[in-house]
């Protein structure tokens, strides 16, 4: 992680949002660092080619692992290893780059302005946690699980990704 370039850093670290196991699209993942601003034109080159270049660096460099290709080869899905998920974050923790609540304490628990959201909540969920959190500065809010809940979208006035998952499984 310490020699990752500073681009690569905050790709990596946004991989954070997704749950233990999940299997991320490629097309997905990329189009949501543009969304963040994490991906720069380069020369002319197009950001969704950036992207792409990023997250076949990411797995030159075994921090994703491919789960699905094209007929052409090409990865379509990628996985994060247990090991390197536990990593991503605990360096999202230090640098206050994701918050992942997995049930209402962890939304009482929050002290930090945070940016993005990951909620990794099951069953049902009430409003009760948000009055501690300061929502207007979210950027990305992710949700995953089986649970129903959703913030009410007024609140979130930087919202720039917004990715909702309701499934029994993932």
């Amino acid at each position: 992680y310490i020699n990752l370039p500073h681009y690569l850093k905050t790709c990596m670290l946004y991989l954070g949002i997704y749950p233990e196991d999940y299997t991320i699209h490629m097309v997905d993942l990329t189009r949501q660092w543009i969304a963040e601003g994490f991906i720069s034109k380069s020369h002319g080159i197009d950001q969704e080619d950036v992207a792409k270049s990023y997250f076949n660096e990411l797995m030159n460099r075994s921090m994703i692992q491919p789960v699905d290709t094209d007929h052409n080869s090409e990865v379509m899905s990628c996985k994060v290893h247990d090991l390197m998920l536990d990593l991503i974050l605990q360096k999202s923790r230090e640098e206050n780059f994701i918050a992942v609540i997995y049930d209402i304490q962890d939304m009482t628990r929050q002290h930090d302005k945070i940016r993005r959201l990951s909620l990794h909540l099951d069953g049902e969920i009430d409003d009760t946690g948000l009055e501690s959190i300061q929502l207007s500065q979210i950027r990305t809010v992710a949700g995953f699980r089986t649970s129903l809940y959703g913030p009410c979208l007024t609140l979130f006035k930087h919202l720039r990704v917004l990715t909702i998952e309701i499934s029994s499984t993932y």
